[in-house]
């Protein structure tokens, strides 16, 4: 195999510093080229690094093969940090039911369909601060924050189908109209929102301006509601509702084709209506129908039912993951707002 320049030139680095180099490269490359999951990339990193980096291991001693790659990246663990019985922080009755929830400035709004305006609370209190009036607003059915762009995505589905970019203080930037019957939105590392329509992904710029449309195969995707940009252009979408044929939870690529999925007919999952991902690439999924909250690995081989019926959660809508507290806020369709600590 021949060395390209940058290869050739870390040849030459202090082993200390080729320590770091390749430890970063191999944890970027194990994170998000395998979308690791514990034991089952372990004899893949094995064997991709004897093949790719042979031309380097008279550099590498014994002892850092040994323990910092078999302790660092063979025994990865993507549940590592969750708590085995999470632990419920507050519990908040609601008015309405939750069908929005997103953090902004360290406060967290709450939307629901059946209310002309949002809920701001104090996410460290849990005080409610005041109600967050916005003009038009008919029938919020989600909402996403936009922490670079310091503004609230909210879509309406009453009055016309519309996305509405806000501030913080409910004086609206932008408003345009969608075409197609509107589910549920996320937010892309580039500030853009995603629209989920049933088996669509739609991409607007925060102007408004309509970047994509990935139309998916309508049979096979019928009934999508949720879809978040992770790696490599891939989305992770949730799909499923009453007697859908597929109640699942499934990765697909930027040409909308299908690339692994968990779940099947109604059974394992029940209604998958929303997603959220951690740092790590894991996923929370909301069950609504088995009333629990499923932690998936990255490549949806491994799975746990991380919040369960037994945490009396009915018919959860809505996830929001705050990774800075190791908060997951739950929001229900049976009008209650529910906190748990979930991290170790």
């Amino acid at each position: 195999m021949k060395m390209n320049a940058t290869q050739t030139s870390l040849q030459h680095l202090p082993l200390e510093l080729l320590d770091a180099v390749l430890m970063k490269a191999v944890e970027k490359l194990v994170l998000s080229t395998w979308e690791a999951d514990g034991y089952e990339i372990r004899t893949d990193v094995y064997a991709h690094l004897a093949t790719v980096w042979s031309e380097w291991y008279h550099r590498l001693s014994t002892r850092w093969f040994n323990i910092v790659l078999k302790r660092k990246l063979l025994y990865f663990n993507p549940f590592a940090k969750y708590l085995k019985q999470p632990e419920e922080v507050k519990t908040i009755e609601m008015d309405y039911s939750v069908w929005g929830l997103a953090l902004l400035n360290n406060e967290l709004f709450v939307a629901s369909i059946n209310a002309v305006f949002l809920f701001m609370y104090n996410p460290l209190t849990f005080e409610k601060l005041r109600n967050v009036e916005v003009l038009g607003l008919a029938g919020p059915r989600d909402i996403a924050s936009c922490e670079s762009k310091n503004c609230l995505f909210i879509v309406n589905i009453m009055s016309g189908s519309s996305i509405f970019c806000i501030r913080p203080d409910g004086k609206i930037r932008k408003r345009w109209e969608i075409p197609y019957e509107p589910h549920n939105l996320s937010v892309a590392p580039s500030g853009n929102v995603l629209l989920t329509c049933n088996a669509k992904i739609l991409e607007y710029t925060s102007d408004g301006e309509l970047l994509r449309a990935l139309t998916l195969h309508r049979k096979t995707f019928d009934m999508t509601w949720h879809s978040v940009l992770v790696n490599f252009g891939n989305f992770h979408v949730c799909q499923g509702w009453m007697q859908s044929k597929f109640h699942r939870v499934l990765t697909v690529n930027a040409k909308g084709e299908l690339l692994r999925s968990y779940g099947s007919s109604k059974g394992s999952l029940n209604n998958p209506v929303y997603l959220t991902v951690d740092k790590d690439g894991c996923l929370l999924v909301a069950d609504s129908g088995n009333h629990q909250i499923v932690l998936f690995s990255p490549n949806l081989v491994s799975f746990r039912h991380l919040i369960t019926p037994a945490h009396e959660i009915f018919e959860p809508y809505r996830v929001l993951l705050d990774e800075k507290t190791g908060r997951l806020y739950v929001g229900t369709n049976s009008r209650k707002l529910h906190i748990f600590n979930i991290f170790m």
